[in-house]
């Protein structure tokens, strides 16, 4: 269920980005992707760690609402302090940080969708743990036809007007997607045929989270304090290769926003995968059913090769249909052939990635993904500026394998 919500949401947000990209252009594709390492970053801290937690905490638990609810808590706290400050702060974020001041008011509205996310994230944690994946399946596809059908439908407005689309009627595309998610989350859960208990004594729970939700949420803030910078110096350093803010932006746009947005698709499979296997292992591995623990391992890895191969095939082949046809950007399909060849080593990392995680060693997944992130943000910083984006791209190739071959060892370590 989860996998087939994953492949149709990944649909819909594929033809969004072509539209996007027809709509508001390289550029403003571009200038929308660059607010993404602020808004992924504040989820990193309110929600990630936390969700994982109460995932773990009800797979174990007989009566998971007490850890649910006290998530929520946390995760409202947190959101509402990153929203009021990433609102009143845009200005200087714009400026300082992302270095383009054009980015103040799509921050603004961009917090706005913080706390909805948050709360619908901890929920999706509660039905993992319950191994429901079928309200955050439904919840995925509702909250894309949201972004996609609420954003044209300003588009549409804006036609009648005679007014073009701009980067910030997409962040609107956000907000109504997260508001819509968390409906149908609160939605769900009501719904849920199962004893439930609305007594107040969280006091136990939220300790039992937090021990957990820290380290968890450090890896995540870690990593995503590593991607952010490298989105955050690419377009910057591009500019010191010779581009002009607009072109830097440009190439920025194709790559994130085009050429990695096909690059990602067949993800929805491996992604799917990767958030059912956390549970399993750490299910299994407390049983101590260590056969059951290297069967699910194999499984996932002979997934994540096969397919990573098979989208590569793919890819090599048509991108330059993706580039001329669909994108209408032959940089694009440029960039998609010399990209497919991460996908055996994206997709069997990021499975091995969750398989690290079960086995309770995050600190090790954690150490390998930022391995990964130091290659790319050194190429960025050293290399960029005297080749331009041929560098990012190669240490991307470069970095996916070391961390590939990294979180190998570690799993044949540990499973002996």
């Amino acid at each position: 269920m989860l996998t087939g919500s994953g492949l149709i949401s990944r649909i819909l947000g594929f033809f969004y980005r072509i539209f996007l990209s027809q709509a508001i252009g390289a550029s403003g594709l571009g200038l929308y992707q660059l607010i993404f390492p602020v808004f992924t970053l504040c989820l990193a801290i309110s929600a990630s760690g936390i969700q994982t937690a109460i995932s773990r905490y009800v797979a174990a638990k007989k009566d998971g609402h007490y850890f649910l609810w006290s998530g929520i808590l946390l995760s409202v706290i947190l959101s509402g302090i990153l929203s009021v400050f990433v609102y009143w702060l845009s200005p200087w974020i714009a400026t300082d940080i992302l270095k383009e001041p054009r980015t103040i008011d799509l921050l603004r509205l961009v917090s706005l969708s913080l706390i909805p996310s948050a709360i619908h994230a901890c929920f999706n944690g509660y039905y993992y743990g319950k191994k429901n994946s079928t309200p955050p399946a439904i919840c995925q596809i509702l909250e894309q036809l949201a972004r996609v059908f609420g954003t044209y439908v300003i588009y549409l407005v804006l036609q009648e007007q005679g007014r073009p689309l701009e980067p910030i009627h997409a962040v609107w595309g956000i907000v109504i997607s997260e508001f819509a998610g968390l409906l149908v989350s609160v939605t769900s859960y009501l719904f849920l045929k199962e004893p439930r208990t609305f007594a107040f004594h969280l006091m136990e729970p939220l300790k039992a989270l937090g021990i957990m939700a820290i380290p968890l949420t450090l890896n995540h803030v870690l990593m995503t304090l590593s991607h952010s910078l490298e989105h955050l110096l690419l377009p910057q350093q591009l500019m010191a290769f010779g581009y002009s803010s607009d072109e830097a932006l440009g190439h920025f746009g194709v790559l994130t926003g085009m050429a990695l947005s096909v690059i990602f698709f067949p993800s929805a499979i491996t992604n799917s995968l990767s958030v059912l296997l956390l549970p399993r292992i750490s299910e299994t591995k407390s049983r101590g059913d260590i056969c059951a623990v290297l069967d699910t391992i194999k499984g996932a890895l002979c997934c994540g090769v096969v397919l990573g191969s098979l989208c590569t095939f793919v890819f090599l082949f048509s991108a330059n249909w993706f580039g001329t046809y669909i994108f209408q950007n032959t940089l694009a399909g440029f960039y998609i052939r010399i990209l497919s060849i991460l996908c055996p080593f994206m997709y069997t990392s990021s499975l091995l990635s969750s398989i690290v995680n079960g086995l309770g060693y995050a600190s090790l997944t954690l150490s390998c993904n930022l391995t990964g992130c130091a290659i790319r943000i050194l190429a960025i910083w050293f290399l960029v500026p005297k080749i331009g984006m041929y560098a990012y791209i190669i240490s991307m190739i470069v970095a996916a394998v070391v961390v590939t071959a990294e979180l190998l060892v570690v799993v044949k370590r540990k499973c002996r």
